[in-house]
């Protein structure tokens, strides 16, 4: 306005317009160079911020304890660390060179089963919504956890996929330990306890007892084993009644009853309980029977001098565990006192025999009957024989 003004008073002459025109202009051109300038560096400041950006997404990448893969929307390979590289035992000259197809092959030459990662690869693009996690078993029996992940704009649209790969060996070959030693803890549990027992122990420590109004109760003894102790050392002892008494575990889990302990050179065991059973008396017959016949054999075959005493009653008892230590399995109550006076007063090779138990087999097993026999705390009782089973 001021120059306009003063052209046309004519107070500027025409060559001080001309210089007053190129001011103008340098200084419309000095705004736009301004303006540009600035624009540049806010682009070189973005440019920094991202590049820093990318430095310590690179550095994140790299400290990883995890091999990290990822992949575009094409399959082509975007990004890897070198953690990835030595997992899998590829250089890093072949990542730079080969495409996703290509990578896919290199894995599976390392694995136990290549069907496994093939398919969790395409189930990764197929639901690509979904997170996916599975243990890989390379050929050299190493493990390794594979998870993924996907990787979106903000408005949504599937950029690609991103692979975590991590070496669990050690960590599998732990846990493989650890489920070992406690199913061993589990066995050594369950040769002290039946197994109902045992789980119940697990959830509580406390003293338990049950009542069971029908078991049967054995009482074994070796015949001539105190004189067999004066001829044998320890060792060829133990060995013997070791042999003996595995026999009769045999038997017992073949009759599925429940061996309570061993005393001495004493076999104790029980039918009906923890689990009740209607037959309780006639299997722990048959046993006592077979219990016979396998102390038979081990005298023929071994030639030594001994055989068996067996007692069993049948009627009510308490079982459960008490204390806090060594924890056993055990029987309280009358039937299993009259049970080990039928053991103790009965004789060699024979199977002594309450009216109670006779009572529940003399339809099923032949009987000799003995007749009345003076029993500790009961007086007289009558007894019976077991000869065997009715054909």
């Amino acid at each position: 306005m001021y120059l306009e003004d003063n052209v046309s008073n004519q107070l500027l002459q025409a060559e001080y317009l001309q210089v007053l025109r190129s001011l103008c202009q340098q200084v419309a051109i000095s705004l736009v160079r301004s303006r540009e300038l600035s624009s540049i560096t806010q682009r070189k400041e973005f440019e920094e911020a991202l590049q820093r950006s990318n430095s310590l997404l690179k550095a994140q990448r790299e400290t990883s304890f995890d091999g990290v893969l990822a992949v575009d929307e094409q399959g082509r390979i975007v990004s890897y660390n070198n953690q990835f590289c030595e997992l899998w035992q590829i250089p890093d000259s072949v990542l730079q060179s080969v495409e996703y197809g290509g990578l896919l092959s290199l894995l599976q030459h390392h694995l136990q089963l290549p069907d496994g990662l093939v398919e969790a690869l395409e189930n990764a693009y197929d639901s690509p919504e979904k997170y996916t996690q599975r243990e890989i078993y390379l050929a050299d029996r190493r493990v390794i956890d594979c998870y993924s992940g996907q990787v979106h704009s903000p408005e949504g649209k599937f950029y690609g996929m991103v692979w975590y790969f991590r070496d669990v060996t050690e960590r599998i070959c732990i846990l493989q330990e650890l489920r070992a030693e406690q199913e061993r803890s589990e066995r050594l549990l369950l040769n002290m306890l039946p197994e109902k027992i045992a789980k119940k122990l697990k959830h509580s420590r406390a003293s338990m007892a049950d009542g069971f109004e029908e078991v049967s109760v054995l009482f074994a003894d070796i015949v001539g084993f105190t004189e067999l102790s004066s001829h044998m050392s320890p060792v060829q002892l133990v060995g013997l009644l070791n042999r003996i008494f595995s026999m009769f575990d045999n038997l017992c889990d073949q009759y599925k009853l429940e061996k309570i302990k061993t005393i001495g050179d004493a076999y104790m065991v029980v039918s009906g309980l923890p689990e009740p059973r209607v037959d309780h008396a006639a299997a722990i017959a048959s046993m006592a029977l077979d219990m016979q016949k396998a102390i038979s054999q081990v005298k023929s075959r071994e030639g030594i001098q001994i055989s068996m005493r067996i007692g069993i009653n049948s009627g009510p008892v308490i079982a459960g565990v008490i204390g806090t230590k060594k924890f056993i399995y055990d029987l309280w109550g009358d039937t299993v006192n009259v049970a080990s006076r039928m053991e103790s007063l009965g004789a060699a090779k024979a199977i002594q025999v309450t009216e109670e138990t006779y009572s529940r087999l003399r339809d099923q097993f032949n009987f000799e009957k003995r007749g009345l026999i003076p029993v500790k705390g009961k007086g007289e009782m009558m007894t019976y024989w077991l000869v065997g089973k009715i054909n």
